[in-house]
């Protein structure tokens, strides 16, 4: 760790609430609430420092999985086998990705450029959810079909590669991973996808550490109540909510802030 460190200087209330939004999102299954949680770092917080924020991201990322993924293994929408080959290859890709953002992505300016694109793409992504017609969902404990290790963990390295570099989860590249090229039921996707990204998730944040990283952990220590807080809202108050209306709400506001950065 640098010996000169400077803890950000943050209002408290304002990362809590910002928090519970990202954890609400993150829970709700609606996207973005990872990517959200970057942009409160960088334009709400003016967290300066890229590689903190890549790891602290991933911290709340990881933070919101606790209380997601029981609820998930509850309702037997897991496959612990395809969460373990996925997270075989997503180990390598997270480490190899740390080490590249460290390396070559740890200029704030470089770095919001390249964070503002995937934010335009995740913004598309959501959009698509929001409004295009859904095939059949599948059914809670159906029985998950054949996969190919290879090119599971094959996609796990690739998508934590991603994930790691911009120091984001990588669910809105798992779920469509899963479901498009794997052929999961959209059931079995969401939760199993959840899962699997806790492994690259943990190996990010301890190679970013390893690699002398800064983290202010009283940032962490106000934020992951919130997310806490948040994750546990979203599936309380999943049944009252007009879902294409929050999905396009978000995705506007995402493509909004994307273009920002990439633009100015």
């Amino acid at each position: 760790m640098d010996g000169n460190f400077n803890p950000v200087e943050f209002n408290p209330w304002l990362a809590f609430g910002w928090c519970v939004l990202c954890g609400f999102l993150m829970s709700m299954g609606a996207g973005g609430g990872g990517i959200l949680a970057g942009i409160g770092h960088i334009s709400i917080l003016g967290v300066a420092d890229a590689n903190m924020i890549k790891v602290v991201n991933q911290i709340l990322e990881f933070t919101s999985r606790l209380v997601s993924v029981p609820l998930y293994y509850r309702q037997r929408r897991l496959v612990w086998r395809l969460a373990l080959w996925f997270g075989a290859g997503a180990a390598f890709g997270a480490i190899a990705g740390s080490w590249v953002s460290k390396t070559w992505l740890s200029d704030m300016s470089a770095y919001r450029v390249v964070f503002g694109v995937l934010v335009v793409g995740v913004a598309a992504r959501v959009l698509w959810e929001g409004w295009m017609k859904k095939g059949p969902a599948g059914a809670a404990g159906s029985a998950p079909p054949d996969f190919s290790r290879g090119l599971t963990a094959l996609g796990g390295f690739c998508i934590s590669f991603v994930g790691s570099l911009i120091g984001v989860g990588g669910g809105f590249l798992v779920t469509p991973f899963l479901a498009v090229v794997l052929l999961f039921p959209m059931a079995l996707a969401v939760g199993t996808g959840l899962l699997a990204l806790m492994i690259p998730l943990t190996v990010s944040v301890l190679t970013y550490l390893a690699l002398h990283v800064n983290v202010d952990w009283g940032l962490v220590a106000v934020e992951v109540p919130g997310i806490l807080a948040g994750s546990f809202l979203g599936p309380m108050l999943n049944r009252y909510m007009n879902e294409k209306a929050l999905k396009t709400f978000v995705a506007v506001v995402l493509l909004a802030i994307g273009v920002y950065y990439v633009v100015f």
